[in-house]
């Protein structure tokens, strides 16, 4: 039996290779023994500092002595039936290690009062490290998640949803905590589709935009296209599904464009590795999809049949070393890419791969793991060809690259940037790393100050995603609107480590809803006009019409003539509308208005106009002048010249001041003959005459109590046009107005 001498030996070299130092403190007379390995372990030598609770109270951290204190004394009270405590010890070098001190009292004097305390001090640095890591990946994580635009969603193996993002929030409607638990499918308007989608990805490890139409509480409907994956616990087990919806609605202008857009990606390869700084750069993570590229199982690199420098050619291996030396003496460099490089895959066959890399620190800053994102580029690589701006694209977050994403630390320098930017801002990202505040310089005044307003809480945890449409002035002066989320982020110790932000183009939506609105108030303007325009001579009818129809009062003949020449006039102005209706729409869908030329005397149909537009014009003069002798006959539609002659004559003498003089004159050459209808009138603004010839139309008539639809002065043009023609304007407010067309002389 060993001696206990021995076994004290035995002990101390087991809590030596722990790194586990042991106390003794008699508290009745104030006095603490420390093991040689309680000094060992932080770098002193056996005995460095007397053995005082004053002594070690002075290496306990500032801000943790208040809270060791504490738990001592309540334990020591009986009011804590265990002592466990973490805090940060100083070690020899003025370093910081992670302590967990336990104990117990193991003798009471004669009263029950604690006379000696024994316990041990361990050093739990390393799993302090590792806890702090796992928490910044998940806030890092989490903070990517909340500043997507997109709706993420997390669904158990039950199709129940265990988690949603802020998106998912807006565009049901429902909050984060109404929605976890409830069945993924309840939130479309199809759920057997829904359904039949996350079983698909169970069935097939994945689904690629699958279309679904997601319900908003308050009854609106979002088209969308869902993304999703299986993802697996850590023993490979199915645990659920990742599915991201991508509402489409914007983009249904741009189908073609997002459909090329989604082939690059559904054809490319992106696999997330997580490497250990160290020797071959063993892997610790490494996406599911990794055997698709490389034809090594997950398991292969996670269990270490394989470490990632052996699948390197031998030819690029020393060269990427090289850079991964380079960029990580690079003081604040936390990302760097490495130029193309080929890789081995299981069965021999050669790829070229392009990689982004983030470098992980710890809390003294020595880098302790790389992260990065590899890409198959072996056939951007061979073609040589536009496909290699296309993938450089993809290079981060494939699936949402099309979006403006950055991400910018405390100093309001950018940790990352996507190439996006360039797209859709005109600047590279080289300008923009160059000048973080360019992002602001872009946003005019009037939406500056609310920009901005949303940073000046950015150290609060509690701050929520910020989002916001905004117009943004792109390079070459172009106006764009952006869809604008960004999120703030904190590192371990809660301090702010910068925003995350996505920025999404929607100028093209924006356009679309203004040009909705332009189309809603012409088809209302369109509505009251018809409907004013066709009651007037429809009123007079009818009334008319009961008059004729009163047998209680019998009218003279000359009476019932009257009454049946206006009924026939009415019925006339009706039948004028229609045809303009029925013209203007042959005119709407690029249909002929049904020009049928024949030799025509324009002399003969110019007198019956003017003789007609006398007859309902009789406060005005009408005068005819020929400045030469008109042809004796033209290839035209009489019928629809005279519609134009009448149109511009009954305008020109609606806009004439009484008394005033309408003059028709024609001028004859080799080519053509044209002829100008000249009034007194108003006149018009330049821009009444650009837009004369527009639909509905009628340059502020409506304050002179001038009816009309609008549409005279498009179908004159149009069979101007259709003859071969030409027509003008030319006025001057106050100086009357002068429109003028032409009418070739050859036989079209």
């Amino acid at each position: 039996m060993p001696t206990s001498e021995q076994q004290s030996l035995r002990l101390s070299l087991a809590l030596k290779g722990a790194k586990i130092g042991l106390w003794d403190w008699n508290i009745k007379e104030n006095r603490i023994y420390f093991d040689a390995n309680y000094f060992l372990i932080a770098g002193y030598e056996p005995d460095e500092f007397s053995h005082t609770y004053a002594e070690w109270k002075k290496r306990v951290h500032p801000d943790d002595i208040a809270q060791v204190e504490r738990v001592i004394q309540q334990y020591l009270a009986g009011e804590l039936e265990s002592y466990v405590v973490e805090f940060r010890f100083k070690t020899k070098t003025d370093d910081w290690m992670w302590i967990l001190d336990q104990g117990e009292i193991v003798e009471r004097d004669k009263d029950g009062n604690p006379v000696r305390f024994i316990g041990l001090h361990m050093d739990i640095s390393q799993r302090k490290q590792a806890e702090e890591a796992l928490k910044e990946s998940q806030r890092y994580t989490r903070g990517l998640i909340e500043a997507n635009a997109d709706a993420l969603v997390t669904i158990s193996v039950k199709g129940k949803i265990t988690d949603v993002n802020i998106a998912s929030e807006l565009i049901t409607g429902v909050s984060r905590k109404e929605i976890i638990g409830t069945d993924f499918s309840n939130y479309f308007t199809d759920p057997d589709a829904a359904r039949k989608g996350y079983q698909q990805v169970f069935q097939e490890g994945y689904v690629r935009d699958y279309p679904l139409e997601i319900k908003h509480r308050d009854g609106r409907v979002t088209p969308v296209l869902y993304n999703a994956s299986v993802y697996k616990d850590a023993q490979g087990n199915v645990a659920g599904v990742f599915a991201a919806a991508r509402d489409i609605t914007e983009h249904k202008q741009a189908e073609d464009a997002l459909s090329e857009a989604n082939n690059i990606i559904n054809r490319s390869s992106a696999v997330a590795f997580l490497w250990e700084n160290n020797e071959g750069w063993p892997v610790e993570f490494v996406s599911e999809n990794v055997e698709k590229l490389f034809g090594y199982s997950a398991q292969d690199f996670l269990e270490g049949r394989v470490s990632y420098s052996e699948i390197i050619h031998s030819n690029d291996l020393e060269r990427v070393g090289e850079e991964v030396v380079l960029y990580s003496k690079k003081e604040g460099l936390q990302t760097f890419a490495h130029d193309p490089y080929r890789i081995i895959t299981k069965n021999g066959e050669i790829k070229w791969v392009d990689d982004r890399t983030y470098i992980r620190r710890d809390s003294r800053g020595m880098i302790t793991h790389y992260e990065g994102i590899v890409y198959d580029i072996t056939e951007r690589k061979q073609a040589k060809d536009a496909l290699q701006e296309s993938e450089l694209r993809f290079r981060m977050l494939a699936d949402y690259t099309y979006d403006w994403e950055y991400w910018i630390n405390p100093d309001g320098k950018y940790i990352y940037l996507s190439p996006s930017c360039e797209r859709i801002t005109g600047y590279s990202p080289e300008e923009l790393i160059s000048n973080p505040h360019l992002l602001f310089d872009m946003i005019p005044p009037d939406y500056a100050e609310k920009f901005h307003q949303h940073y000046e809480d950015e150290a609060n945890p509690e701050t929520p995603v910020f989002s916001m449409v905004v117009p943004i002035i792109t390079k070459n002066g172009e106006e764009r609107w952006l869809e604008h989320n960004c999120s703030p982020v904190f590192d371990g110790q809660g301090h702010y480590a910068g925003r995350l932000g996505n920025n999404r183009d929607i100028t093209e939506k924006k356009k679309a809803e203004e040009a909705l609105q332009e189309l809603d108030q012409a088809k209302s303007d369109f509505i009251s006009i018809v409907a004013h325009e066709l009651r007037t001579p429809l009123t007079v009818i009818a009334g008319y019409a009961e008059l004729l129809g009163n047998a209680g009062n019998p009218l003279l003949e000359e009476k019932k003539e009257n009454c049946f020449s206006i009924i026939q006039s009415n019925t006339e102005v009706l039948k004028r509308l229609i045809d303009d209706l029925l013209d203007i729409g042959r005119i709407q869908i690029d249909h002929p208005l049904g020009i049928v030329p024949q030799e025509t005397d324009l002399d003969e149909i110019i007198e019956k106009a003017v003789a007609s537009a006398k007859v309902k014009g009789q406060q005005c003069k009408i005068i005819v002048a020929h400045n030469n002798t008109l042809p004796e006959t033209l290839w035209i539609d009489g019928n629809r010249i005279t519609q134009v002659l009448n149109n511009l004559l009954s305008n020109a003498i609606k806009y004439s001041p009484h008394g005033g003089t309408v003059k028709v004159q024609t001028m004859t050459d080799e080519e053509k003959v044209t002829v100008a209808i000249q009034d007194q009138g108003m006149g018009m603004t330049p821009q009444q005459v650009e837009h004369i010839f527009d639909r509905f139309y009628r340059a502020e008539s409506s304050n002179l109590g001038i009816t009309g639809l609008g549409l005279g002065m498009t179908i004159v043009k149009q069979i101007i046009v259709d003859h071969g023609g030409e027509i003008s304007v030319s006025s001057h407010l106050g100086e009357g107005t002068t429109i003028a067309f032409t009418l070739p002389r050859r036989r079209g």
